[in-house]
Parts: structure tokens; C-alpha cells; sequence
């Protein structure tokens, strides 16, 4: 493990201060998390982006930052998503499953409620074709039509 004034490295993860004292977390296994001495589920608040990709997971991690843009959960080993996985990350934008053990039924329906700024869900790779419906975004202002 390599520590910087900006960060902290180590194979195949990094942990990096973002612009303006924000933090991003990108690829922070488990047991890497331990070992900087984080909890394990509330990563370095505000994360916006967090890649666990290739960690065998199971489920989604609970608790996530609240802060959180981007979820790389991709090429794990999760079978199931319920309808509070996502309760805790209103500012999702972007979510990748991709290429884990996913089937048709896999993702409850209410999974994405709550997250209108959800625009990109990754199924791809998994042992079914998974289709999922986006929440709805924000109802438009009528305009007004005339002369």
C-alpha cells in the first residue's frame, strides 16, 4: 500500500481526493477498506463514484454514501436486488450489474424508485436478459402554447 498527500494506492484499487476537498473512491475492495481503517459500506462520504467491481459479492453493499453518482457493482457475484438496495443513494446516476448472476426476476421493481436521476442501468453479461424500468423522470412545466 502506497499513502500520498492526495491518496492512498494499492494493487488494483485507489482511493483519491477529488476537486474542491471532495473524495472519490474507485475500486476499494473490503479488505482494503479495513485496512485504511473505513467501515466498509460508508466509504469516505461524500464518494460520488465507487467501484467494487470484482469483489464476489453477494448483494449490494447496504448503507451506501448518500452523495453517491456511480455504482460499479460489476462482475460480482449478485443474484438478487430488493427494493430498499438503493434507499440510501438519492443522487444515483448511473448503476453497472453487469456480468453477475442476474435473471429475468432478479431486480425487485421498486428497486429504482426514489432515484430521478437514474439514467443508465448495465444488465449486460448476466445469466439472463434482465430488463429494467427506469423511474420516471421529474414531470415537465406545461408551457404555455399561443401567438
Amino acid at each position: 500500500m502506497k499513502r500520498g498527500g492526495e491518496g492512498v494506492e494499492g494493487p488494483g484499487w485507489a482511493w483519491k481526493r477529488g476537486g474542491s476537498g471532495r473524495r472519490m473512491v474507485w475500486g476499494l475492495p473490503e479488505q482494503a477498506a479495513q485496512d485504511l481503517g473505513l467501515p466498509w459500506g460508508h466509504l469516505c462520504p461524500p464518494a460520488q463514484v465507487l467501484d467494487l467491481s470484482h469483489n464476489e459479492l453477494s448483494f449490494v453493499p447496504p448503507d451506501l454514501p448518500e452523495t453517491l453518482e456511480e455504482l460499479r457493482l460489476q462482475s460480482n457475484r449478485i443474484s438478487h436486488v430488493g427494493p430498499e438496495a438503493f434507499l440510501s443513494t438519492p443522487s444515483l446516476r448511473a448503476l453497472f450489474l453487469r456480468a453477475n448472476r442476474l435473471h429475468m426476476t432478479s431486480i425487485a421493481p421498486e428497486a429504482f424508485l426514489g432515484l430521478p436521476h437514474l439514467r443508465v442501468v448495465d444488465t449486460t453479461d448476466n445469466l439472463e436478459q434482465v430488463l429494467v424500468q427506469l423511474p420516471p423522470t421529474a414531470p415537465r412545466q406545461p408551457r404555455a402554447w399561443g401567438p
